[in-house]
């Protein structure tokens, strides 16, 4: 019995800073409001309220409508061959599979730069002076424009 007060303290503890964290975010203006941004050449896409990027699909309007995706990848997608791959795929592989870098659309730099930068703020344990080295290999191998040289 003593264990339903309990939680109901723990879940009401929980809301409160939920949505005060929410509602600090929306004033400092880290959230987005979820408008379609242009990322390079592959379309729409929207970020979510924990910044990251997804396609930007409207909700049908009709609660009768139907729409598709497209086939999922039955591949796996190496990462391009470029100078300082293995630091990306050493870094990149702690939190996450680098087929998610090589099935991404093409960014810009920029984009690329923001991604990491986020990575890094959410825990990615990547040393300060190698993030130059991952966001210089993304440009120049998973960019809109790569930069050959």
């Amino acid at each position: 019995m003593s264990f339903f007060p309990r939680f109901n303290s723990m879940f009401s503890s929980f809301l409160l800073i939920f949505f005060l964290s929410t509602a600090f975010a929306r004033a400092s203006g880290e959230l987005s409001s979820n408008e379609p941004i242009e990322i390079g050449e592959s379309g729409l896409y929207t970020l979510d309220s924990s910044g990251l990027i997804f396609p930007f699909i409207p909700y049908p309007q009709d609660s009768s409508a139907v729409y598709s995706v497209g086939a999922y990848p039955l591949t796996t997608e190496p990462l391009p061959l470029g100078e300082r791959q293995e630091i990306v795929q050493s870094y990149c592989s702690m939190c996450h599979s680098t087929t998610v870098i090589s099935l991404q659309p093409k960014f810009s730099g920029q984009t690329w730069r923001h991604e990491v930068e986020k990575m890094k703020r959410l825990g990615a344990q990547i040393p300060d002076d190698l993030i130059v080295h991952i966001i210089g290999y993304l440009e120049k191998n998973c960019s809109v424009n790569p930069e050959r040289k």
